[in-house]
């Protein structure tokens, strides 16, 4: 049996990385669901995408994109970058 490690970054605001995007409904409409994007934590707790360095659509909210609040610090987010 193989068992997948799952990697998880945390992140604070300004933070820009790359995610796959999660299935969610948001996600679906701009049909970039299971897509690795590049996307930056806005101050505002939104998430904003980019495509090949450009701003890709409005922000999304930080669920909608697969980034979560870290319980033990709300300003602090984690993802897990390879789940989509």
């Amino acid at each position: 049996m193989r068992t997948m490690e799952v990697q998880t970054i945390y992140c604070d605001v300004g933070h820009r990385g790359t995610k796959r995007m999660p299935w969610s409904e948001v996600c679906l409409h701009m049909n970039v669901q299971d897509r690795t994007m590049e996307f930056e934590v806005l101050p505002s707790g939104m998430v904003q995408l980019y495509k090949d360095g450009r701003v890709f659509s409005s922000p999304i909210t930080s669920g909608e994109a697969g980034l979560y609040h870290n319980t033990d610090n709300e300003s602090r987010f984690y993802y897990h970058p390879n789940l989509g």
